[in-house]
């Protein structure tokens, strides 16, 4: 057996490196629990026998004995929690014989256990050679790049050749070279090369964290091989477009996906749709003016006010919006966007682009389009108040920062618009702690300190908390009466 390897765990944000034993027993060679008597099968896997210590920022970080429910979910929803641990985190099936040898490196596991790695402190050991299921079997951890995020590793069984991809592809989907959401992370050049490197290893199986287990060379040399194409499509043709010159909508408008991609049932757009991934891209090479007129557009609401009335008016673009819900959805949706621009209010053309957005809903491939737009019509509606929903937990999360970067937080919903020449200033005292707030130049500062030997307004920290996770306002806040104090509540969102 190889020396056992060492890698921080710091190094390793968001990656999971420890198998699940109920997706490992479905490919691992004698790990099926039906074939273990029922003395020597391992107890189901249970949230009480994980140990973790906490979930910070977006990644685990792990300490011997502790157990993870009281310290990750103590403050959090049981199922938000759940969510967050198996996206983040790390199942490690728990058992007191679990422990490594000192004499070669070995660790011998409880039955069906797929775990590769035992965890002290803040680091990880990866073990080259492991008993698992009384079979002595070579794990090379392979640590790889950043298709998705930082420190994505792979496992690879090379006897069995079995490939652990985690979080590369395949997903079962159009590869998600780039996102809806803006993720700076993410590297198409680092997902081809992870594609290419996984086809180079010559897998007969390979399990992914997405999507189905691929078997057989057959099935995974054309997926595989599609799914590198499809990548080294989008990166290929955004380049061309961004070096000559054009914009991504001449891109959209001139190219399709090759046939062989498009047709395929593993690479549909169930997740998001390339058009999205190639907009994404150019707006990460150029930014957002990829075209002359950039620089000259108006902005929507403007543009909104002078294209009205050239195409007829309010009553002849509802009109036009209303017919085109069912056979032009997306065209529907931007006439009736036309005149909510115009006027916010206007409840007839709200509710012709939420027919529209349900009409794409029914019929996108893309499960993200959908929800998008489903969950726009329920927050039009009412149905989802956010701020509501996420008070308590924003609650929680805020009554652990200090005062001073609550208050900072202020900043960001002052209604500069409505600040045309005031000038105030307002002295608030939060426990021990004096801070100004002062209004000049159509900006809110927040200064450390008082100005004066007079505090106008004294609020306690409970208050504070509640006002930034927007529970309560300023103006409904005993002291927030004096006219310097009501000015400022107003000029809050």
């Amino acid at each position: 057996a190889r020396a056992p390897r060492r890698v921080l765990w710091r190094n390793l944000p968001k990656t999971r490196v420890c198998l699940d034993a109920h997706h490992a027993a479905r490919v691992l060679p004698g790990a099926s629990r039906a074939s273990q008597p029922a003395s020597d099968r391992a107890p189901a896997l249970s949230a009480s026998r994980f140990r973790i210590a906490s979930l910070q920022l977006g990644y685990a970080k792990w300490r011997a004995g502790y157990d993870w429910l009281p310290e990750i979910c103590k403050q959090r929803p049981p199922d938000m929690c759940a969510v967050q641990f198996n996206m983040h985190g790390m199942f490690m099936d728990y058992h007191t014989d679990l422990r490594p040898s000192t004499e070669d490196g070995t660790v011998t596991f409880m039955p069906n256990s797929a775990v590769i790695s035992t965890c002290s402190g803040d680091t990880m050991n990866f073990f080259h050679r492991k008993i698992l299921n009384g079979k002595a079997t070579e794990l090379d951890p392979i640590q790889y790049g950043i298709p998705l995020t930082h420190g994505a590793t792979w496992v690879w069984l090379p006897e069995d050749r079995i490939l652990f991809s985690g979080d590369s592809p395949p997903h079962g989907v159009f590869p998600a070279v780039e996102t809806a959401r803006f993720e700076i992370g993410r590297n198409p050049d680092e997902m081809l090369r992870a594609v290419e490197t996984s086809l180079a290893l010559s897998p007969e199986v390979i399990v992914p964290g997405h999507s189905r287990i691929l078997r057989g060379r057959q099935e995974i040399d054309s997926i595989m091989t599609l799914t590198r194409d499809a990548i080294a499509f989008l990166i290929d043709q955004v380049n061309r477009f961004v070096l000559s010159g054009r914009s991504v909508d001449d891109l959209l408008d001139s190219q399709h996906l090759p046939p062989a991609i498009a047709a395929h049932p593993d690479l549909q757009p169930y997740y998001h749709r390339w058009e999205w991934m190639a907009r994404q891209r150019f707006m990460k090479l150029v930014g957002f003016i990829d075209d002359s007129m950039d620089y000259l557009s108006l902005n929507t609401y403007e543009e909104a006010r002078r294209l009205v009335p050239l195409l007829g008016g309010r009553d002849r673009i509802l009109a036009l919006a209303n017919t085109s819900v069912e056979g032009d959805p997306r065209w529907a949706a931007r006439l009736a966007t036309y005149l909510i621009l115009v006027d916010g209010e206007d409840q007839e053309a709200l509710a012709v682009r939420q027919n529209a957005f349900l009409k794409v809903a029914q019929t996108t491939n893309s499960a993200n389009e959908r929800n998008y737009l489903l969950g726009l019509i329920l927050e039009e509606n009412g149905e989802i108040d956010f701020n509501r929903q996420l008070a308590p937990l924003n609650e929680r999360a805020y009554g652990t920062l200090p005062n001073s970067v609550l208050l900072k937080r202020l900043k960001y919903r002052f209604r500069a618009e409505a600040a045309d020449g005031v000038e105030l200033a307002v002295q608030l005292r939060i426990g021990d702690e004096e801070f100004t707030l002062e209004v000049d130049n159509n900006v809110l500062h927040v200064n450390p300190g008082s100005t004066t030997d007079d505090v106008d307004v004294t609020m306690n920290r409970q208050d504070l908390v509640a006002v930034i996770a927007r529970t309560k306002v300023l103006s409904d806040l005993q002291d927030w009466d004096s006219q310097q104090a009501s000015r400022l509540s107003e000029l809050i969102e």
